[in-house]
């Protein structure tokens, strides 16, 4: 599973300009987490 969001993480990541990754790079991580959580309890 992580590697499905490694992947969806870099094509969200390669859409945006550099300026904005420092902002969303956190959200990401917290978005990532908690979709890891939601796939782990159906």
């Amino acid at each position: 599973m992580s590697i499905v969001f490694d992947l969806e993480r870099a094509n969200q990541l390669s859409l945006l300009p550099d300026k904005d990754l420092v902002d969303l790079c956190p959200l990401i991580e917290s978005y990532q987490v908690t979709k890891s959580q939601i796939s782990l309890n159906p």
